[in-house]
């Protein structure tokens, strides 16, 4: 696996590829005045809009459609009308922004004449010179309407209509140009609406009314009919009816079968006593056998008799000889009593079968009336089907009449009492500002798209910047490269500034000039700067890039003339101020030296910037361990790294024990080259001791400025820190 692979794997963004965001955000920051200009033009033009439009005012009324309201005469038990309806209120919106409910409005209100929703008399300069000389002809008919047409229209653009949550308010909201005016139109408009409830349920009513009218004219004389049909069929076949509405030959033959049950139930009870009588006399029973079938006072006072006498004789038998002749008058007088009994019984039993010979034919007669009855009933029966067929038909049709009748009554007293399903809750009142134009909506709005404007500008010209640098080159294929401008200092290892060495030129590998040099981020560049040396990748970078690794590699060359092989050096690193690329010079070299397979110790001391111990080593801090334990080995860049700024305050440049100096000494021994970040100067003559453990000094100046002046102006303090060191310089960042 390629360092390039080991690096996305890593999770760190390459940078300075294509397109590369961190060039945008620099392009960003860099026009940042650009895009408030922009920003603040599209709020001047938006103000100038927002005080000069006309005003537009809004005033609203609200209704309740009232859910629970019945008309009279409705089933107290049925859903309402609105709450069985889904879309009763979504319906009623539509009605109120109908032009039923707003050409009343417009005539009422004379809107025709009006200037806001009308032509209002009004066509122009010319029309209005025209109708000064010639006076202003009357609109005809149809121009008339076409008018009001126009003006309905312009009404029902003004209004909105709408429902509040899910609630059956709904609000009508009218605006106008006028608040004085808005308020009267939503109010006209709400009470429009109500008459337009009235008007509707009366239409329907006396609509209703009228088809149930002629229904009823209808059905009446098909009731007629019916009837008729039924009496004529009656004269024709002879059929006659009772007041209960059945046949007379029906019922007659109904009171002979009660007739002839209850004779038939006399005759089996005059048979049964008859019988019983028979049996007693022809078997000399006892008297006291005959029970209850014999009903004669006469033979009920013999049988008391009798029984009387039997008693007499039962006593007397008990105390006297069967010969005593009181016991023998006794039991003469028994069988007197039981003679008369049967004498009696004779007598009975005559009448008996008088009585069942009279019921015997009495059940006979009848039985032949009912034969004689069912036979013409038979004879006619196909005639009292059709019969009853009519009359059904007949009842059927009274029934529906019935009906109808009824519910005509009650829509006749509906039409004088209707009860209204809306009411006003909330009459408009005077708005207490213009709907239109919200100035400071506007104005915020106006800043948020500006600015919006201006970064896709920024973002759209930066962009376009990298697709030439990207494809430019390619388009130009087989052209010679660009040379380096004369103007562009060149390294100078030979010729002497203010008698300091300027031993090369770093160029500025993102290929951008920026305003101000410490605006480039160290972490893209060196991204940027490991993909060049480490991975001889340069496809897709600016065209300084393919000059990057050669002025790396000179720069090394010379900073290690003279080295021998084994033994080791170490270098300074300085800038006089920071934003001179002193952080990336010393990765660059660094990381240069590293990939010729030298064992290379980056030590970072840069105490005001740190940029080196974000890059490297971005772990907690490491002041509790030694110098030795805090040395880490990047995968990545194939060095390693030691943070003496780690933990430490901020802007205050390391103080190193005597331990830790000889520790440090210790630590460079182990290494080929050691490259020192001390950040600034005045910071490095702080670090003084640092400072001795170095063979050489190497200074970065930042940007084409005249090197000469500046070295002299530096040239003190360069010999304060280096001592007897030899020192160098490089300029960094040049494009």
């Amino acid at each position: 696996m390629d360092r390039t692979r080991a690096l996305q794997q890593a999770g760190e963004p390459a940078g300075g590829g294509f397109p590369d965001p961190y060039a945008v955000i620099r392009a960003l920051r860099d026009r940042w005045k650009a895009i408030v200009a922009i920003a603040a033009a599209v709020v001047l033009v938006t103000a100038g809009y927002a005080f000069t439009a006309t005003p537009v005012y809004t005033a609203a009324a609200k209704i309740i459609l009232d859910a629970s309201i019945r008309q009279p005469f409705e089933d107290a038990n049925s859903a309402t009308r609105l709450s069985n309806d889904p879309f009763a209120v979504d319906s009623q919106i539509a009605v109120i922004s109908s032009a039923s409910v707003l050409r009343p409005v417009v005539e009422a209100q004379g809107l025709v004449d009006d200037p806001e929703f009308g032509d209002g008399g009004g066509g122009g300069l010319l029309k209005t010179l025209l109708g000064g000389l010639l006076g202003s002809p009357v609109p005809g008919p149809q121009e008339q309407e076409e008018r009001i047409t126009n003006s309905v229209r312009a009404l029902g653009k003004a209004l909105s209509v709408s429902r509040q949550g899910a609630t059956y308010v709904i609000n009508i909201a009218v605006n106008s140009q006028s608040p004085s005016k808005s308020v009267h139109l939503a109010n006209a408009i709400a009470q429009g609406y109500l008459a337009e409830q009235q008007r509707s349920a009366r239409e329907r009513a006396d609509r209703l009314s009228e088809q149930v009218d002629e229904r009823l004219i209808s059905l009446r004389e098909r009731l007629r009919e019916t009837e008729q049909r039924v009496q004529q069929f009656k004269a024709e076949n002879q059929l006659q009816s009772t007041a209960e509405g059945t046949l007379l030959v029906g019922q007659e033959l109904d009171g002979l079968n009660t007739q002839l049950v209850e004779a038939r139930s006399a005759l089996a009870t005059a048979d049964a006593s008859y019988r019983e009588i028979q049996r007693y006399l022809q078997r000399q029973v006892d008297p006291t056998a005959l029970g209850d079938v014999v009903s004669n006072p006469r033979i009920t006072q013999l049988l008391e008799q009798y029984a009387n006498a039997v008693r007499a004789e039962a006593s007397l038998s008990t105390d006297l000889l069967p010969s005593h002749p009181t016991l023998q008058r006794a039991k003469a007088q028994v069988q007197r009593i039981s003679s008369l009994i049967r004498d009696e019984l004779r007598a009975v039993g005559e009448a008996k079968k008088v009585e069942r010979d009279v019921a015997q034919e009495r059940v006979a007669n009848l039985a032949r009336q009912i034969d004689s009855l069912r036979t013409n009933s038979d004879a006619s029966e196909e005639q009292l089907i059709t019969l009853r067929e009519l009359e059904t038909e007949a009842a059927a049709t009274r029934t529906v009449y019935e009906n109808v009748l009824g519910r005509a009554k009650e829509l006749g007293d509906l039409e004088q009492v209707t009860v209204p399903l809306a009411r006003i809750i909330s009459p408009a009142e005077p708005p207490e500002g213009p709907s239109w134009p919200k100035k400071k909506i506007l104005l915020v709005l106006a800043g948020v798209l500006g600015l919006m404007l201006g970064t896709g500008l920024v973002v759209s010209a930066e962009v376009w910047r990298q697709v030439r640098a990207e494809f430019g080159p390619k388009l130009r294929a087989g052209a010679p490269p660009v040379p380096v401008p004369q103007s562009q200092p060149q390294a100078q290892s030979a010729r002497e500034v203010s008698g300091l060495p300027v031993i090369g030129v770093l160029p500025a590998i993102d290929g951008l000039k920026p305003r101000h040099l410490d605006q480039l981020d160290l972490k893209s560049s060196a991204r940027l700067a490991y993909r060049i040396l480490a991975t001889d990748d340069i496809s897709g970078l600016p065209a300084p890039a393919a000059n990057f690794e050669t002025a790396v590699s000179g720069l090394n060359t010379r900073l290690l003339a003279g080295h021998r092989e084994g033994e080791n050096m170490a270098i300074l690193c300085v800038a006089p101020h920071l934003g001179e690329g002193l952080s990336l010079a010393a990765f660059s070299l660094a990381l240069g030296a590293a990939a010729e397979g030298l064992n290379v110790l980056l030590v970072d001391a840069n105490a005001r910037d740190k940029g080196l111990t974000r890059l490297l080593d971005d772990s907690a801090s490491l002041r509790t361990l030694t110098y030795s334990e805090r040395i880490v080995s990047n995968r990545l860049f194939d060095l390693s790294f030691l943070s003496l700024v780690s933990g430490a305050p901020k802007h205050r440049p390391p103080e190193l024990s005597e331990g830790q100096l000889e520790e440090l000494g210790e630590i460079a021994k182990g290494y080929d080259l050691m490259f020192v970040d001390a950040g600034t100067i005045e910071d490095a003559r702080s670090l003084e001791p640092v400072s001795a453990l170095c063979d050489r000094v190497l200074v970065a100046l930042g940007g084409p400025q005249d090197v000469h002046s500046r070295l002299s102006t530096l040239d003190p303090a360069l010999r304060a820190v280096a001592g007897t060191s030899p020192i160098c310089v490089v300029q960094t960042r040049v494009a």
